[in-house]
């Protein structure tokens, strides 16, 4: 039986138990509560569309919310395990239901009592020895797979993304790798379930993307292209170092309390949009958007947070280079704020800064 997408077609509430949905992930600055009001702009500003590009993804959930049949999705990170979980749910390419169910359940019944790479670097930290030794386990047979032919490329992505949702409901953290819990308090064993998937056949129009954004968006033409680009200085290539070091594998040496992957090797997934040069970096990618809607998230976090999680750019920087291109109207949405820290930000939210292109 082939599972459902829970935004294309119903699902049982069986179904729904036994399926994860793209949207089952902690992570930071995900737009899953902004949903409604994103598509509620999108479809005032803009009544026919065919493509539709998430630029700076993330999750995925706000492509997920329009991918639709018939329509051409656009999607990029520079994150590898992203792009996993992109290939997953938006690629065109056929999977076999019943063999990657069967794997997954084989993985289930494995008990694995042998250490292994991912154990001794995380066990007894980020996850429990026993759940550690089992992840490291399953990705080194689902490596052995890949090697032997004996799953396609889509196939691989819905077994390292089950991999991955599960290891993220069972890690002892806040949502994210920059640090772990000092007392280990998530024993839950983990279980890998299989995706909600749309049936083969679907996606077919979309198009998956691991590249720097600014460099993209000169080479495709898009009638939605929605921005939702890092806020502040924390890298996201350094908050999820574990699963970049999952989904790349190549077992490298491992730095600090952490274990995070060098430096120098996580260079690939910084972002500019981090950096003093952010401003900088956002007029010129809007200056060369080939789009008739720009919608760009962004937070009104200004000055409320500690240093690193202040906005590199400001509204003013920000509505300037949107209204070089065209209309541009604000909406805004009470958000609680995911902070990696203790502190309650206040009258924090969320904002959309919609340009009406050519307007």
């Amino acid at each position: 039986m082939i599972l459902k997408n829970k935004n294309q077609i119903s699902h049982s509430q069986n179904d729904e138990k036994r399926a994860f949905f793209i949207q089952n992930r902690r992570y930071l600055g995900a737009k899953t509560k902004l949903l409604p009001l994103i598509e509620d702009v999108i479809n005032d500003s803009l009544q026919e569309w065919n493509s539709f590009t998430d630029l700076f993804a993330g999750t995925g959930v706000v492509g997920n919310r329009f991918n639709k049949p018939g329509k051409e999705l656009m999607i990029n990170d520079l994150l590898y395990s992203n792009i996993h979980s992109y290939h997953t749910f938006f690629s065109p390419e056929p999977f076999d239901t019943d063999k990657v169910a069967s794997i997954l359940q084989t993985y289930n019944e494995c008990d694995v009592k042998e250490d292994n790479y991912f154990s001794i670097n995380y066990g007894g930290k980020y996850f429990t020895v026993e759940n550690a030794r089992k992840a490291g386990y399953v990705r080194e047979h689902m490596e052995e797979l890949k090697q032997k032919g004996k799953v396609n490329s889509r196939e691989f992505s819905i077994l390292f993304t089950s991999l991955m949702y599960a290891l993220d409901r069972a890690a002892n953290t806040v949502g994210h790798y920059e640090a772990y819990r000092k007392n280990l308090d998530m024993f839950n064993p983990i279980t890998l379930l299989m995706p909600a998937l749309a049936e083969n056949g679907t996606n077919q129009l979309n198009k998956i993307y691991q590249r720097d954004a600014n460099e993209l968006v000169r080479e495709i033409s898009t009638d939605i292209l929605y921005i939702d680009t890092p806020y502040n200085s924390r890298q996201y290539v350094d908050s999820y170092h574990l699963l970049e070091n999952l989904a790349m594998w190549g077992k490298p040496e491992l730095e600090g309390v952490a274990r995070k992957i060098s430096s120098e090797n996580r260079q690939y997934g910084k972002s500019k949009y981090c950096l003093k040069s952010a401003p900088e970096a956002f007029d010129d990618l809007i200056q060369h958007a080939n789009a008739k809607l720009i919608v760009v998230s962004y937070s009104n976090m200004a000055e409320k947070g500690d240093g690193r999680s202040n906005a590199k750019i400001s509204d003013s920087e920000m509505i300037s280079a949107l209204e070089q291109r065209g209309k541009t109207i604000s909406y805004e949405q009470d958000y609680k704020h995911f902070t990696t820290g203790l502190k309650d930000i206040e009258n924090y939210q969320e904002r959309l800064f919609v340009c009406h292109v050519g307007q």
